[in-house]
């Protein structure tokens, strides 16, 4: 029988894909998915930091489920095109600066690394390959904080 952990990211997979699978009715809703994408995924990785920092105790099988729910989200943000230039701006707050939209090329090269810094993640085979990996996956997260999003405080 599969552990709660398994169940919870099967259960968020499944319904970031029923997610992808319906068409967005505007703006706003793509701004609404996209942000709650991204919560998905700092939860997860929220979770693998506080193995990363020894604050819990390390558990490959919790970092593959927590690696699974966050590319769960990233795919559900690239099927819906959240970040279409139609999707741009609506009546919901977003704190995507306006680079991510002008600037194609730092978008893909930042998605590269990201996506190279997951395919790590998923070859983790231990504690110290995963402390690895993590460092480079949150680099990768914050290089693109910082080039594509603003402070929710400005």
């Amino acid at each position: 029988m599969p552990s709660s952990f398994s169940r919870l990211a099967l259960l968020a997979a499944l319904s970031l894909s029923f997610a992808a699978g319906t068409a967005l009715a505007g703006p706003d809703e793509a701004i609404k998915l996209r942000q709650e994408n991204f919560k998905t995924i700092g939860k997860a990785t929220k979770e693998m930091g506080a193995m990363a920092k020894g604050e819990a105790t390390f558990d490959l099988a919790k970092v593959k489920e927590q690696l699974a729910i966050i590319q769960a989200a990233f795919q559900s943000n690239k099927d819906n095109k959240v970040f279409a230039p139609e999707n741009q701006t609506g009546t919901v707050e977003t704190w995507a600066k306006p680079e991510i939209w002008t600037n194609p090329e730092g978008v893909a090269a930042a998605s590269s690394k990201l996506g190279a810094a997951l395919k790590a993640m998923a070859a983790v085979t231990d504690e110290a390959s995963f402390k690895t990996a993590f460092q480079d996956m949150g680099g990768a997260c914050k290089g693109c904080h910082d080039d594509f999003r603003r402070p929710k405080d400005q």
